[in-house]
């Protein structure tokens, strides 16, 4: 017996046992605080552990998870949206990806499920949105198509006029004359050009694209009949770029130029003016989201294509409410899709324009800033003009202050116009507060703000300037890359009583303190 050896397998590793136990808890302990929904079930789809996550998720306790069937097909690889409906009947949307794993010693699954309600209701809204507008366009094109139907009428009446007359004059002649007779036979033939010379002329008015017009006499506009379509493409690949070409160079009027990355892009951008910019969404070190903050820093408005790869179709849809106009994927870039898109995003652009012209209308219009809640310079000059009679009226003080802010174009160019709105919109909520219920704050433009101060002298008007001079140096503008400090120049003039100066005279001398007081170091107050 003592020659023999054991042929018993050796018991297990307690130490390593342990070892695995704690692992298995590390991992359920980081499991169980992630924001994901986690599943492990057996290879026949039996729930072995559920993280909090999911109970919230799914509407269930672990304990009814546990030894339960899960009800939804997991396949390892695969990325599959569920449906969940909850307890108390309200439903969700999750992303499921599932992974196979070993668990113990049992092939199991590890499924992760993310709740997407929310980016499926965007998604959903998106979708309704896209339609509408699109609805619209096509409303749009049809009105478009009838101006264009009228104003060429203006300018090709004589190419209607002509065979017309003829068509109509040959019709009346073969009422006259013999069915068979060659009289007859020479009328059919004469309609027949003439019907086809108008059908030329139609077909010319029904080709033409109706988003550019040009000037035509004195006052009017008619459409640009020899138009082009000067489009930049935006790509790293040669490939991509090759492709790219040869679809475009079948189409009739496109001029196509290249830049392979964002800066070549951007520089392009200011040098030719393209039309339309055909944007790959991944570029060297950088993508669609840096080119579109960087033409928003430019204050650009060019109708913009993004080009993704497949799959790419939620990155795309994001760029889109970040500004972009349309998408196309790599694999249905082709000629059909491409005019579709490109018409598309052109009447786009030509709506969008039409809508800030009327906006700027109304805004004209009104007699507030909305950045700044201030009057604007419409109501400025009126006031200005109005407060300048009652002084001379009653022989009263009037003083006009003009307020620029220093350095302003840095805060633009180096954080963005969103934090120099932010600036501005706090600005004038420094001068409403500072300014007395007399007093009208106006912002002048851009920048500048003006304030005049009835029945107050150049004394005054100084302390009171002062006054604002250091509240405004004191102030901070919250930013996410830390406070914004600015300081401002005032330039302080008065009304001069039995001096018939212009409103023009009287705003210049105030801007003309202003300057003095940049030009002496910016955060004074001067007089002039």
């Amino acid at each position: 017996m003592s020659g023999k050896k054991s042929t018993r397998t050796p018991a297990p590793d307690k130490h390593q046992k342990v070892l695995v136990k704690e692992g298995e808890n590390r991992l359920w302990q980081i499991i169980n605080h992630l924001s994901d929904a986690i599943i492990l079930a057996d290879a026949e789809g039996i729930v072995l552990m559920v993280n909090p996550t999911a109970e919230k998720l799914f509407g269930g306790s672990k304990d009814e998870f546990i030894g339960s069937r899960f009800g939804f097909p997991l396949r390892a690889g695969e990325t599959s949206e569920l449906d969940i409906i909850s307890k108390d009947g309200t439903s969700k949307v999750g992303e499921m990806r599932t992974v196979e794993i070993q668990w113990g010693n049992q092939e199991a699954f590890l499924a992760a499920i993310r709740d997407i309600t929310v980016r499926k209701k965007m998604e959903e809204d998106l979708r309704i949105a896209n339609e509408k507008i699109l609805e619209q366009q096509e409303n749009l094109v049809e009105e478009e198509r009838l101006k264009v139907l009228l104003q060429m009428c203006g300018a090709t009446a004589h190419e209607l006029n002509q065979p017309l007359s003829v068509l109509l004059g040959n019709i009346d002649l073969m009422r006259n004359v013999d069915e068979n007779s060659e009289e007859r036979a020479l009328c059919v033939n004469e309609i027949e050009k003439a019907g086809e010379r108008i059908a030329e002329t139609i077909k010319k008015i029904q080709d033409i694209r109706h988003y550019e017009t040009k000037p035509f006499g004195s006052t009017g506009r008619i459409v640009n009949i020899e138009q082009n379509l000067h489009v930049l493409s935006i790509e790293d690949s040669d490939d991509d770029y090759a492709r790219i070409q040869s679809v475009l160079e079948d189409i009739d009027g496109i001029q196509l130029s290249r830049a392979a990355t964002l800066e070549e892009g951007i520089k392009l951008v200011d040098d030719i003016s393209p039309d339309l910019v055909l944007l790959d969404y991944l570029l060297p070190g950088a993508d669609g989201f840096d080119f579109i903050r960087a033409l928003k820093v430019k204050d650009k408005e060019i109708p913009l294509v993004i080009l993704t790869g497949q799959g790419d179709e939620m990155v795309a849809t994001r760029l889109i409410q970040e500004g972009a106009d349309d998408y196309l994927t790599k694999s249905r870039f082709d000629r059909e899709s491409i005019a579709t898109c490109f018409r598309n995003v052109m009447e786009k652009g030509k709506l969008k324009r039409e809508i800030r012209s009327a906006q700027r209308k109304i805004s004209e219009m009104a007699t507030l800033d909305e950045l700044t809640g201030l009057y604007n310079r419409r109501y400025f000059m009126e006031a200005l003009d109005r407060e300048r009679a009652r002084a001379e009226r009653h022989q009263k003080n009037l003083s006009l202050c003009m307020i620029d802010i220093d350095a302003f174009k840095k805060v633009n160019d180096k954080l963005g116009h969103t934090a120099g709105d932010l600036v501005l919109a706090n600005m004038g909520k420094i001068i409403r507060e500072w300014s007395r219920q007399t007093d009208l704050p106006c912002r002048y433009g851009g920048e500048e703000f003006a304030v005049i101060l009835p029945e107050t002298d150049l004394e005054g008007a100084r302390v009171a300037c002062e006054r604002l001079r250091h509240v405004v140096a004191d102030n901070r503008v919250q930013w996410r890359t830390g406070p914004i400090r600015v300081t401002v120049s005032i330039g302080i003039t008065e009304n001069k009583i039995g001096v018939k100066d212009s409103l023009r005279k009287l705003i210049d001398r105030a801007g003309e303190a202003v300057y003095r007081a940049k030009e002496t170091g910016r955060n004074r107050v001067k007089i002039r």
